[in-house]
């Protein structure tokens, strides 16, 4: 039996069906992982890559540094409309569209002839994948129940990670077999493979995948309310979303964490080139160990989450308070990485930062998904959307402080660590903002919401 809001208990999908459930859902989850580790493998590929693309075609660093703003502004800008596209439309032709619109541009980055080609291959790469992460936020609401969501956002995030660590890895064996130019044709060319697959595989609802059976569509639906399971898409409250705070605390949060991690994979590869003087070899090894690092914190966070959602019933600090705490060790890590003279202490620390960080990702999904309601795919991408100064303005800062320092006379760690350091007090500041978020504050809410029970409105 599962207690209800109003204190009265409903069957269980066990009760309901002695048949036992199927697990497509799982299946989603491994089509979806596969897809969150192309989409990483093909965004952070350009960060190995830049040292030839600087070479090749005489970019600056603060001209390197424009490429992967191009990106994150075009990424942040169409956030909201695809993120809404899921909703209205459903996400299976749009992440369809998403995966075979970023291989093309992809592939075509390594085609580019100038600094203005590479810029707008850039940005439209960026715009097309934006909408794969508020669609996925959507897919993982549908397809799995409430205390199972968060293992799942955990394992996705997980698999984007993991395609980071071995993005910088693959690379380097790619360029030094084809090129820096044929590389991105044949990553373009993975993903375009993928989307074959997920059309033909994925259907918006469980109950239209032929291999799903009732249970298992009872099991996904539990202690839902019916505005959760309504198809019919509403109209989206602007009013409610431009006035709740936790959309601006979220967003906030996020602009900080996407500064450092767009550092990482835009940056970090250069930087232990150029500041440490290790091998293009070795900065591959480093900058995937610290990419690995963060898989295991969001796939520990996932696991976390749904811990803490099941057994602490306080809705307004049972995922705060964790996510404050590992962000301030992430910002205590990361501040003795800049204290030693050993490039191997250094990226053992930025390793344990990015784990701290990344392991709050799966909280951040949870509360989103949460406080948004059927409007989960649009507020994903405006609130992810809300990260943009950080991934656009902090790989461009970086490459400009780069650049300053270096026509300053300063070369090694003089000429990058000034930049660097700055993401001790941006960690500390996402740490903050993460006191002022509470769950219970959604953009919208019906007659069924209830935030006073755990498994029945607390998530």
């Amino acid at each position: 039996m599962t207690d209800q809001p109003d204190g009265t208990s409903t069957p269980s999908a066990d009760a309901l069906h002695p048949e036992k459930p199927t697990t497509i859902r799982y299946n989603i989850l491994i089509l979806l992982a596969s897809m969150g580790f192309i989409l990483y493998l093909d965004r952070i590929c350009i960060g190995q890559a830049m040292t030839d693309i600087k070479a090749d075609m005489g970019f600056t660093d603060e001209e390197a540094g424009r490429l992967a703003s191009a990106f994150a502004i075009a990424y942040g800008i169409f956030e909201i409309p695809t993120g809404h596209w899921g909703d209205k439309y459903g996400s299976r032709g749009v992440i369809t569209r998403i995966v075979v619109w970023w291989s093309i541009f992809t592939a075509l980055t390594g085609r580019a002839w100038n600094l203005t080609s590479m810029l707008v291959i850039r940005f439209l790469f960026g715009a097309g994948e934006a909408g794969a992460l508020p669609n996925t936020a959507r897919i993982l609401r549908k397809w799995f129940p409430e205390n199972q969501r968060g293992q799942a956002q955990g394992i996705f995030a997980t698999s984007m990670t993991i395609g980071g660590a071995f993005s910088p890895i693959v690379t380097a064996q790619l360029i030094g077999a084809l090129g820096w130019r044929w590389t991105f044709v044949v990553l373009g060319i993975i993903g375009a493979l993928w989307s074959i697959l997920f059309y033909w595989y994925f259907r918006d609802e469980p109950a239209e995948h032929s291999g799903t059976n009732q249970a298992e569509v009872d099991l996904i639906r539990a202690n839902e309310s019916p505005a959760e399971v309504e198809t019919v898409h509403p109209p989206i409250p602007w009013g409610e979303v431009l006035t709740n705070p936790n959309v601006w605390l979220l967003g906030a949060i996020m602009t900080c964490n996407a500064a450092l991690f767009y550092v990482i994979f835009s940056w970090y590869p250069t930087y232990l080139q150029e500041a440490w003087g290790v091998t293009k070899e070795m900065s591959a090894t480093m900058t995937s160990v610290v990419l690995a690092g963060g898989a295991v914190g969001t796939l520990t966070g996932g696991f976390v989450v749904d811990i803490l959602i099941r057994r602490f019933a306080n809705p307004r600090w049972n995922r705060t308070l964790f996510s404050t705490v590992m962000l301030f060790i992430s910002a205590g890590f990361f501040w003795c990485g800049l204290q030693t003279d050993s490039v191997y202490v250094t990226v053992g620390c930025l390793t344990l930062t990015n784990l701290c960080m990344q392991i709050t990702v799966p909280t951040w999904w949870s509360v989103v998904t949460k406080i948004s309601g059927p409007h989960v795919g649009a507020m994903f991408g405006l609130m992810n959307m809300l990260g943009m100064p950080g991934s656009a303005g902090a790989p461009y800062l970086t490459g400009f402080l780069s650049n300053y320092y270096k026509n300053q006379g300063f070369t090694g760690r003089d000429q990058w660590d000034p930049a660097i350091s700055m993401f001790v007090y941006i960690l500390c500041t996402s740490a903050t903002l993460w006191l002022f978020v509470d769950v219970r504050k959604k953009i919208s809410r019906d007659e069924h919401d209830d935030c006073t029970s755990v498994n029945s409105g607390v998530a």
